[in-house]
């Protein structure tokens, strides 16, 4: 195929609005929906940040995992092709790249590479953010492209969807430069998504039958139903099976669950709890990512749960966190929406939980939690019609708008807006700057205001080491209390450690010590040689956003250093194919390991 208009038609359009008449219809209505984006012509795509870019990977493991064999297929059939293979998830993140070493080395120049960020709102008219947005293929070549600098490439680019639930989770896409006749190179990316979702398909049939297995181990005599991880029902046994109580919110869990259990086995316990309070509700983990969850009639586990810690607890941690909630308790007589900041584990979550607590003897109402970064928009949606968002005159708490895609972040403007006008509080959390999220576009300005009436930020604990001795006794004692463990004790030389220790993951790291030595210590008292090697080392340098680069060097000799130079296991570790190993090997300038006699 080639492009359906030329670069003066192009130019016209442009300047004075004038429709080609021979512009594909899928072509002029991207480019009236990229019309309406404020901004100047960029050269290139938006960047993520290291650290988002390797959670980004990490939440779409699943995705990448399952694209692995296509990636190293793609990676010998488009070897000096001219052309490369791009998998992408749903918002349109370059997650990996195979194929001809020439031309991923070009796509760095527009970040169309690991990273680079290709959805319409973002760049305009291209084939990923197309077919993302219309959720199907999608060709197109030079001057279809809505901004000049990115008519250099021509791309064809075919969605994924989930065989489970037919979700979208991404696009394979493929690019070479423009004015090069490429025919089939659609059918061609079309074949790569095919093979994929059918190796998702595989995988989620081998999940169902580990889910059977795990079920038959337990050997429950209690009635139980078992879920796969997209909520379809792989087991029912005695009065689940007729049980129409649970009708109701089977039918939430089983909407939530496949967004839910990507949190991990102990979160998605957490968030699904509450759906079926009469039942005990378990996630299997038998691997690395949660698979199902088994739900049984019997009673819950008689687990000792500690008190939630209310702000007068919090306020005694030290003087920082007193200042801050009194802010805190000085909030809760206003109806402002508050906005929490502070980075990853410094206890936003907390925080807020207790504002909840605080004003719920005059305001009555649950607290619910939307994880931002989850959500889809035809799942908010359908929860907005249906009314599961239990917005009743409790608190409404955003984890991480930022996060969320552009349509989820217009679609909160609702939510917000009804939970207001049932008399919810809106309390935000979030790990970076909103402010600064607002300013480079990738958060909707409108939201922003309606969600940083007032702002809270939580200093991270290397700014206060002062408090370290005091979160770490609490968190010992909600532990035991928690886990019924005994009661672990710090030695003088380690509290030194500890104290001295930058706390890079704030109190969820303190959280995760405090586990890990309740398990692993032969004696209640801990000394510093018990500490893990990463406590006495000092902290490294923040990761700058244009240093992606250096992240993914440093990540593949490390991996050669790890294995002794063995490429396979090297090339398995780093998650891609020993070919594209190879390719970037040769592109970072690091020398092949030598073949042991």
């Amino acid at each position: 195929m080639v492009a359906s208009i030329s670069k003066s038609d192009w130019e016209s359009f442009r300047a004075v609005g004038r429709v080609p008449p021979s512009i594909r219809e899928v072509v002029l209505q991207s480019w009236k929906r990229s019309s309406k984006l404020a901004m100047a012509s960029p050269k290139y795509a938006p960047m993520l940040a290291p650290d988002d870019l390797h959670t980004t990977r990490t939440r779409a493991r699943r995705l990448r995992q399952a694209a692995q064999a296509a990636l190293s297929k793609a990676d010998f059939l488009l070897r000096q092709s001219g052309n490369m293979l791009l998998l992408c998830d749903h918002d349109c993140v370059v997650l990996d790249a195979a194929g001809d070493s020439d031309t991923i080395a070009r796509g760095r120049e527009n970040h169309l590479h690991l990273g680079g960020k290709w959805s319409e709102t973002a760049i305009g008219t291209n084939a990923i953010g197309t077919a993302i947005h219309l959720g199907r293929s999608v060709q197109v070549d030079g001057p279809e492209h809505f901004f000049e600098e990115i008519q250099r490439w021509n791309c064809a680019a075919s969605p994924i969807k989930d065989p489970g639930t037919g979700q979208l989770l991404g696009v394979l896409n493929i690019s070479w430069s423009a004015g090069q006749k490429q025919p089939g190179s659609t059918a061609l990316s079309s074949a790569f998504a095919l093979q994929v979702e059918s190796e998702l398909a595989h995988r989620l049939a081998q999940d169902r039958q580990l889910l059977l297995q795990c079920l038959h181990q337990r050997r429950l005599s209690e009635p139980v139903l078992l879920l796969d991880r997209t909520g379809a029902e792989i087991f029912s046994s005695g009065e689940f099976a007729h049980a129409p109580e649970f009708s109701q919110a089977l039918a939430g869990l089983r909407q939530r669950l496949p967004e839910l259990i990507e949190l991990g086995a102990d979160r998605a316990a957490e968030a699904l709890a509450g759906h079926l309070p009469d039942a005990a509700l378990d996630v299997i983990e038998p691997r690395a990512d949660a698979i199902g969850v088994v739900i049984s009639l019997k009673a819950r586990r008689a687990r000792r749960k500690p008190e939630a810690l209310d702000l007068a607890q919090l306020g005694r941690t030290g003087a920082t966190m007193a200042e801050l909630v009194a802010q805190a308790q000085r909030l809760l007589d206003t109806s402002l929406p508050i906005l929490i900041e502070g980075e990853t584990g410094t206890g936003k979550a907390t925080l807020a939980r207790a504002m909840h607590d605080a004003a719920s003897a005059a305001r009555a109402g649950r607290f619910t939690m939307l994880e931002c970064a989850l959500l889809s928009d035809e799942g908010l949606r359908a929860d907005m019609a249906r009314g599961a968002l239990a917005l009743d005159g409790g608190t409404l708490c955003l984890d991480s708008p930022g996060r969320a895609s552009p349509a989820v972040q217009k679609l909160l403007l609702s939510v917000i807006e009804t939970a207001e006008r049932a008399g919810c509080r809106v309390i935000t959390l979030a790990s970076r700057s909103l402010f600064q999220m607002m300013q480079d576009g990738s958060l909707h300005r409108e939201l922003y205001y309606r969600i940083a009436g007032a702002r809270l930020t939580i200093p991270p604990l290397r700014d206060r080491p002062a408090e370290i001795p005091l979160y770490l006794q609490a968190i010992l004692a909600r532990h035991r209390l928690e886990n019924g463990g005994r009661e672990l004790r710090f030695t003088a030389s380690a509290m030194a450690v500890l104290r001295a220790h930058s706390w890079p993951g704030n109190l969820r790291e303190m959280q995760n010590l405090v586990s890990a030595q309740s398990a692993l210590s032969r004696s209640a008292l801990i000394d510093a040689r018990d500490l893990p090697p990463e406590i006495g080392r000092p902290p490294a340098e923040p990761l700058r956003e244009d240093s992606l680069l250096d992240v993914e060097k440093a990540e593949i000799i490390a991996a050669l250093d790890a294995t002794a130079g063995n490429m396979t296991e090297a090339a398995r570790r780093l998650g891609i194919a020993r070919s594209t190993l190879y390719l970037k090997l040769d592109a970072y300038g690091i020398a092949r390991p030598r073949s042991k006699p």
